[in-house]
């Protein structure tokens, strides 16, 4: 055996003692399903609250981390076969106390922001691109007469929010629909919509999207 494959065999035992080492250091703040493909170094955590990633999970050995802020009592859920990019941008996931965020099986994600003081749930196969951010929270008064608002946000399946996309709190984005680049969606968009605009508007109606990557 070659010097180069006995090398490759060693680097594969190290990555596997290493990721081995890191479920158990994490393991009363992350868990993980089976079949995941998790880079470690690509993970940052911090909070009190609980991460889960489902079976087959994916986080890729980019150049940017995927950043998990979750309080007391809340909840990340990563679901089956989700795919979470880091090669582009930072990935942030920001939980409140209590507060949720679940998304769907079979998503991808790629230098997204989320950050919610209640909570937000996506489908299945929901695609967030890089810049694009779910706030479910004003996060300050507007002034002394105008209290802090949040309500959670429902997202639909087979969603694709484009690049720089912000959804905020309230609202509701119906199944197979689609919000343009640089959007703000301040209302509820139906099923089957593409959607844009600042605030996002409908513009024409789309077919189904459950066969699209």
């Amino acid at each position: 055996m070659s010097w180069k494959f006995r090398y490759l065999a060693w680097l594969k035992r190290y990555e596997q003692a290493r990721y081995a080492y890191y479920r158990w250091k994490m393991k009363n703040s992350i868990s993980f399903g089976a079949d995941c493909d998790i880079y470690p170094p690509s993970i940052h955590f911090q909070g009190w609250g609980k991460v889960t990633f489902d079976d087959g999970a994916i986080v890729e050995r980019g150049g940017f981390k995927v950043h998990f802020v979750v309080d007391w009592g809340a909840h990340v859920h990563v679901g089956k076969n989700m795919w979470i990019r880091t090669w582009y941008e930072p990935n942030v996931f920001c939980c409140g106390p209590n507060a949720y965020i679940d998304i769907g099986p079979d998503s991808m994600v790629s230098g997204i922001m989320i950050r919610v003081k209640k909570g937000v749930r996506m489908g299945k196969r929901f695609l967030g691109a890089y810049g694009s951010r779910i706030l479910d929270s004003d996060f300050h008064e507007l002034d002394n007469d105008t209290p802090e608002k949040s309500e959670p946000v429902e997202i639909g399946d087979y969603v694709w929010l484009t690049s720089d996309v912000t959804v905020l709190g309230g609202v509701h984005i119906g199944s197979h629909s689609v919000i343009g680049a640089g959007s703000i969606v301040t209302t509820d968009i139906p099923d089957h919509t593409f959607a844009a605009g600042r605030p996002a508007v409908p513009i024409k109606n789309i077919g189904d999207r459950s066969n699209t990557i």
